[in-house]
């Protein structure tokens, strides 16, 4: 036993079993006992660890547990099926839906089996992609529902609760039922309504042998271009289907979708390492404060999580490994550009005056100094200031005004424009540089993984996808741009 293991498994294991003793309700008791099973494997390992093992990795930490989402994944619209198995799976419940609803004098509707199959598709998706999942959220607003999106399939309103709710009723599905969305605005943590499978379903699952990620699917056409009110934590901004720039943007991410889809991506999913389904190519272009000259980055894709090292290790593009080519400052190369002022030479985040070593922190106060809409900033970025931990001690004595003056000096040239909140009309800038380079690739017919101001190539296209890269800079953006391997 590894006393020290033990102390720090026992906070939640204690917590969790006080939470289902005062359990008043089903749904309290129903938490409370997955705490404990989220529990239980850190006592377990604690009593089998010797007491001389060092403590090498985090335990579960102590949190509220009906609170936290960490294991619940957001119900997808454009999740289908995409097997025989799993539309067998599909009609096997449907029939189980309809004898459920007659009971009550219920009368089927005409999308009703669309909006049954998207639902199990989702519940299923979700539990074989990740078994740590333990649910799926959806919204029970009926208001929102009621109101039509370009964001959500039109079949998805008031009828989806019938539908959930049915699937309860016949015992396919548990609900446990959360506070409602407020327009487009997504409730705090823990208080969305979740839903996840019974014994019964899984057991109908096995019978229909439904048992592969891959017995489900995206299809999001149509959903290729996002605009939010303002930032990308505001909430969506409905446009028109007759705005042409949209409709021509849309047109190009249709393109680079259709490379990826064609591409040979392979991802190397061994035991012990978390899954990654390699089908996830779908890009969409966010844009961000009603404008379509505001952000317009690309979302989306298996590889975009990832860390670098893994993508490294366990994505081949045409059976090759891959590398990242990656554009040298790409926004500061356009802010002088729009300065009308030469760049300096060197390291953009190389300041005269502050430690080499506090690099980071340096990047990430200039990019936060690019979405300032003032000059005034008298504390580090990030909520709390956590970039100040990313400078040395010194530097972070010195305090983020006195950094602020030595980037201002190092970057003359554009002092005006740091805190003018260009950071949008830049990502914009740097979204199309992206977007030109990804068409002049597919026109080549090489192949190319976007991320954020990067591609992820194949090592033998590498050469001649950085020439475009650059080449392309000078197109769109009015000054060429360097291009870094990674």
């Amino acid at each position: 036993m590894n006393q020290q293991k033990l102390d720090a498994a026992l906070i939640p294991w204690v917590t969790a079993h006080e939470k289902k003793k005062r359990a008043r309700t089903d749904t309290e008791a129903f938490w409370a006992t997955r705490g404990i099973e989220r529990a239980r494997p850190a006592m377990i390992d604690a009593y089998a660890t010797p007491e001389t093992e060092p403590l090498t990795e985090p335990l579960i930490e102590s949190t509220d547990i009906d609170n936290d989402e960490a294991t619940r994944k957001r119900f997808d619209y454009y999740c289908v099926p995409a097997s025989p198995a799993m539309q067998s799976l599909v009609d096997h419940v449907s029939v189980k839906w309809l004898a459920h609803q007659k009971l009550f004098s219920r009368q089927e509707e005409a999308h009703d089996k669309f909006l049954l199959s998207t639902c199990l598709s989702n519940i299923v998706n979700a539990e074989l992609a990740d078994s740590s999942i333990e649910g799926v959220t959806i919204t029970r607003d009926k208001v929102r529902l009621s109101l039509l999106s370009r964001y959500r399939p039109q079949v998805f309103n008031k009828r989806f609760l019938v539908v959930v709710d049915g699937l309860v009723g016949c015992g396919m599905l548990h609900q446990v039922k959360g506070f409602a969305w407020h327009g487009n605005v997504r409730p705090a943590k823990g208080k969305l309504t979740t839903i996840h499978s019974t014994l019964i379903f899984r057991q109908l699952m096995a019978d229909c042998h439904v048992t592969d990620v891959r017995d489900t699917k995206w299809d999001r056409t149509g959903q290729e271009i996002i605009l939010r009110k303002k930032d990308k934590h505001i909430a969506l901004e409905e446009y028109s289907d007759l705005d042409l720039l949209a409709n021509g943007y849309r047109a190009e991410v249709r393109a680079i979708n259709d490379m990826l889809q064609s591409a040979n991506i392979t991802v190397l999913n061994r035991p012990g390492l978390p899954y990654v389904d390699d089908r996830d190519r779908f890009l969409q272009r966010q844009f961000t404060y009603q404008s379509w000259t505001s952000g317009g980055r690309l979302l989306g894709g298996f590889w975009t999580p990832m860390s670098k090292a893994d993508r490294h290790e366990r994505i081949l593009i045409n059976g090759e490994s891959t590398v990242e080519l990656d554009y040298n400052s790409l926004p500061y190369h356009c802010m002088y550009a729009l300065a009308k002022s030469p760049m300096p030479e060197g390291d953009v985040y190389n300041i005269p005056g502050l430690d080499p070593a506090s690099r980071a922190g340096i990047k990430k106060v200039m990019l936060a100094l690019t979405y300032d809409k003032n000059a005034n900033r008298k504390k580090f970025p990030t909520k709390n200031g956590e970039a100040s931990l990313l400078f040395t001690e010194e530097d972070r004595a010195k305090g983020c005004p006195y950094v602020i003056t030595r980037i201002r000096a190092r970057h003359a040239g554009i002092g005006h424009l740091l805190g003018a909140d260009k950071g949008h009309g830049l990502q914009f800038i740097e979204s199309q540089v992206l977007i030109a380079s990804l068409l002049k690739v597919r026109e080549e017919g090489l192949i190319g993984l976007p991320i954020h101001d990067c591609l992820l190539v194949p090592v033998s296209q590498a050469d001649r996808i950085q020439a475009i890269m650059e080449e392309t800079s000078l197109l769109v953006a009015g000054i060429r741009v360097s291009v870094r391997r990674q």
